[in-house]
């Protein structure tokens, strides 16, 4: 018998128990699963097989206990949390593909395809810095560069293996609203820079990333050679750092490692979203540390492992999101699947479909009972907008999934199709209503 299907029946005949209640609530309330009635019993048979899988597979590590400040969810909110991601991949398709709304699209909707509207979406490239200040302006056309692997400058080559311009340059405005003087860090001081978003003494650090006698202020032996990259606004690279480690390098971040990892430990810091896949060494652990927006400090320790880190300053908190293997937040040991939420005052950790949340990897918007404050920012950081939305509208959740190479018109028409909110495009502006 399908489980899922017979659950969402005792939902419907009152006979659910309290655990039952609240997960079928959050399941339909957040996915607007009322509407699945008309789903054949096959669809309930995958759902049913991928929900209470998922609900049994997590059963095993749900002892909601608190160790110091970190706390773990409950069982009711843990099993939720997991039926509503599984279903999001089912009824998202449902959601944001539907022609039932199709004859309820606003006239602001039909405008959104408007060619002059519209807006391209982000694309490859970023800058790397190196320690005498100058900037290299990585290929549009390429989409990776490996640190040490070439004899070339300074030890910089594209993941082709073709050879990185020997010249200085200075990022240019191309029109998208991304690439401007802000994907330069030499061209704004510490506005912004890693080194506020470090621990580390800036008044007695030489622009390398080391302190006047040569070593980190950790007081471990590190390489006089320090690198920034960034990112702008519509940019993503990837990056494979001199130890092997492939780093995938969101819109608006910028990562900082050295020319060559020597010393007790491997030590890079961060700012924004970036994947890692760490290249695991246990006599040299490799350490990333970023900061909330408040200045509390993170540092993420590989265990042998994939995963993610969100640190942006506009969002609330610091999330990482352990993908593969084993790592370590704050003292805090995760497992696959598992994200750690960091604010200023706790370190919460969660379930998660961290599938989901590492989708702009491979091109994708995921969004799982996702705030729309929070997917426009997503918005403003890939296609170089701004964007204008009440708190009210921001606090409203949307789930689905849609190509991150599409113009942005498609993906706000998506969103229009629930009848909830309407965009209009006027320049690079985004301004959202009821």
């Amino acid at each position: 018998m399908n489980e899922a299907k017979a659950l969402l029946e005792k939902y419907k005949a009152g006979t659910c128990s309290e655990d039952e209640l609240r997960l079928v609530d959050k399941w339909l309330l957040e996915l607007h699963a009322g509407e699945a009635a008309g789903l054949s019993d096959e669809d309930f048979e995958r759902i049913g097989a991928a929900v209470w899988s998922r609900v049994l597979a997590g059963a095993d590590d749900v002892s909601g206990e608190k160790r110091g400040r970190v706390k773990r969810l409950p069982m009711y909110v843990r099993i939720a949390g997991i039926a509503a991601a599984v279903a999001t991949i089912v009824f998202g398709v449902w959601f944001f593909n539907s022609t039932f709304n199709a004859s309820r699209r606003s006239e602001d909707a039909r405008n959104l395809l408007n060619a002059a509207n519209d807006i391209a979406p982000g694309n490859y490239g970023a800058t790397i810095t190196l320690a005498n200040g100058q900037v290299i302006q990585l290929d549009s056309a390429k989409k990776g560069v490996v640190v040490g692997g070439a004899a070339g400058l300074a030890g910089l080559s594209y993941e082709d293996g073709s050879e990185i311009a020997s010249e200085a340059t200075q990022p240019h405005n191309d029109g998208r609203g991304g690439n401007d003087d802000r994907s330069n860090p030499s061209s704004r001081g510490n506005e912004g820079s890693l080194e506020d978003a470090s621990s580390r003494d800036v008044s007695s650090r030489r622009h390398d990333g080391t302190t006047n006698d040569g070593t980190t202020n950790d007081g471990n032996a590190q390489s006089k050679v320090m690198m920034i990259a960034t990112t702008a606004k519509g940019q993503t690279y990837t990056f494979t750092l001199p130890d092997g480690t492939k780093v995938w390098l969101n819109a608006d971040s910028k990562l900082e490692f050295p020319a060559q990892f020597s010393g007790k430990e491997r030590k890079i810091f961060m700012q924004g979203e970036a994947y890692f896949v760490v290249k695991h060494n246990d006599k040299q652990p490799f350490k990333v540390v970023s900061k909330t927006p408040g200045g509390r400090e993170q540092v993420v320790e590989d265990i042998g492992t994939e995963f993610n880190i969100n640190a942006y300053p506009d969002e609330p908190g610091v999330k990482t999101t352990l993908v593969e293997g084993s790592a370590a937040v704050n003292g805090e040991v995760l497992k696959p699947n598992e994200q750690a939420i960091l604010n200023n005052h706790s370190l919460n950790v969660i379930p998660i479909d961290a599938a989901a949340i590492v989708a702009w990897r491979n091109g994708k918007f995921v969004f799982m009972s996702e705030s729309l404050g929070s997917i426009m920012r997503k918005v403003s950081r890939w296609y170089g907008v701004e964007v204008s939305i009440s708190d009210e509208l921001a606090r409203e959740t949307f789930s689905g999934s849609v190509n991150r190479f599409d113009k942005v018109s498609m993906l706000l028409r998506k969103i229009e199709l629930t009848n909830t909110v309407h965009f209009k495009i006027e320049g690079r502006r985004i301004a959202v209503t009821r």
